[in-house]
């Protein structure tokens, strides 16, 4: 019952700002326009500064254990593959190019940091707080990083994307940027003035509200048939296929307690708001991007509690 009340308070407001996002519009008090601007400022500086602060905390000087290593390493190797896997797929199925993109990062995408702290913090407290810490800048770095490598390889423009003008798009991108920047600043321990720390921690709460509002603003229920079959196979895939293979695996190689409980809750969380964001600016299927971020957040109240229940009976967790 705790897991449960702790799922419905961290997702229900998520979804009441999409529905104020569909009441403001339907009102007239924002605009088609408004979106297109406020994702402009989410993708260009928001998100940049969320991810850059994320990638910038990280501690390097303090010792690390194997056991948060080997899950650093096995979840790293899961992203990358869940990739590959959901690639696969979106040629099988045929999606378009367009909705491609889309379909990928909202499939291979998470919004642990958001969704997945405070279920664990509930449940395991501070010894969570260090693997969850390291594993959240991995899963942050390489969603990112390749997202972004995927959604401009389909682009839907219809162009073939030749080698030099995807790796000159890929460094220009400002979440690459970010990424890189931050990874830097905690590698040499460089720390940024108290007050320019506090504005940029402003700066990226922007994020998220942002972003769902803009969601609920061009969120619809009366599907496209060409986009109910991408969004349901990406619910599924993300909710159910990769998380249950994956912490089957865990299983198998030693993953026990709160490391187990970080894998399946990072890969069952919904995919993130600023997957919409990014999609919207880099010409994917915008609609489709919303749908999942929506349904995979139903979805996934559902599946962590069922989850986090039964590896718990199990003595895994």
């Amino acid at each position: 019952m705790e897991n449960l009340i702790t799922n419905f308070n961290i997702l229900i407001p998520m979804v009441l700002l999409v529905v104020l996002g569909k009441v403001l519009l339907r009102t007239g008090f924002i605009s088609k326009t408004y979106v297109d601007i406020s994702s402009k400022l989410a993708f260009n500086i928001t998100l940049p500064v969320t991810l850059f602060l994320s990638t910038s905390r990280i501690d390097f000087s303090n010792g690390i254990s194997e056991n948060t290593k080997g899950l650093v390493i096995y979840g790293s190797f899961v992203m990358l593959m869940s990739f590959v896997v959901a690639t696969s797929v979106s040629k099988f199925l045929n999606i378009n190019d367009k909705a491609k993109g889309a379909f990928i990062q909202g499939t291979c995408r998470s919004n642990f940091a958001v969704v997945g702290y405070p279920i664990l913090l509930s449940i395991f407290s501070d010894e969570v707080i260090l693997p969850m810490s390291l594993f959240t800048i991995f899963l942050i770095g390489i969603t990112n990083g390749v997202s972004v490598i995927i959604l401009t390889m389909f682009s839907g423009s219809g162009k073939k994307v030749e080698i030099r003008t995807l790796t000159k798009n890929i460094l220009l991108n400002p979440l690459i940027d970010s990424l890189i920047i931050g990874f830097i600043f905690s590698y040499f321990s460089i720390k940024l003035p108290v007050f320019i720390n506090s504005t940029l921690s402003q700066i990226s709460s922007l994020t998220t509200p942002l972003a769902l509002i803009n969601i609920g603003a061009i969120f619809s229920l009366s599907f496209e048939a060409e986009r109910i079959k991408p969004l349901v196979t990406s619910v599924i895939m993300k909710s159910l296929i990769i998380p249950l293979l994956a912490v089957l695996a865990g299983i198998h190689l030693g993953f026990r307690g709160p490391l187990l409980g970080i894998l399946f809750i990072a890969l069952v969380s919904p995919a993130p708001p600023s997957s919409f964001v990014m999609a919207k600016m880099m010409n994917s299927d915008e609609n489709l991007a919303a749908n999942i971020v929506v349904a995979s957040t139903v979805a996934s109240a559902v599946v962590i509690f069922v989850g986090m229940t039964l590896l718990q009976s199990l003595s895994l967790i």
